[in-house]
């Protein structure tokens, strides 16, 4: 548990300090509602996978999937859909991206045994990282999404 409650702080941290940063380089100021927006986005990437990833990869994630969610808002902005709250783009996207990526930035095959995994794993003897890995957690969030 206190694992999930690291990694979701600093992913709502990286998050907003993040989507700032691109609201001040593509928008030329940010606002309240950027860095609230920034903030719900980066946990709602971590959330999926808060507690079977270490804090680097975690903040990893958050840094792959954080431009693409704001991609998401830039665009349905572009093609003038009425979402103001960003729904889609923070919630759907990063769920979506966060759920996808446990695939990468779970614990490596060293952490899959719990009785001969090193200290540093985050959960050994649940989900580690592997192509396979990343199919089923694809395939998963297909599933949902239909």
């Amino acid at each position: 548990a206190i694992l999930a409650m690291v990694n979701s702080e600093l992913a709502g941290s990286a998050g907003l300090f993040a989507w700032a940063m691109m609201d001040l380089a593509y928008r030329g100021h940010a606002s309240l509602l950027s860095l609230c927006t920034g903030a719900v986005a980066g946990l709602s990437i971590v959330t999926p996978m808060a507690g079977f990833v270490n804090p680097p990869e975690a903040l990893m994630a958050v840094s792959a999937a954080l431009p693409l969610c704001y991609g998401c808002c830039d665009l349905l902005l572009k093609l003038q859909v009425h979402e103001p709250m960003h729904v889609a783009g923070v919630h759907g996207a990063g769920g979506m991206l966060g759920s996808v990526l446990l695939g990468l930035a779970a614990d490596p095959e060293d952490c899959a045994d719990p009785r001969s995994a090193p200290d540093w794993c985050a959960f050994p003897g649940t989900v580690t990282r592997s192509l396979a890995q990343l199919g089923r957690q694809l395939g998963a969030t297909c599933v949902v999404a239909v």
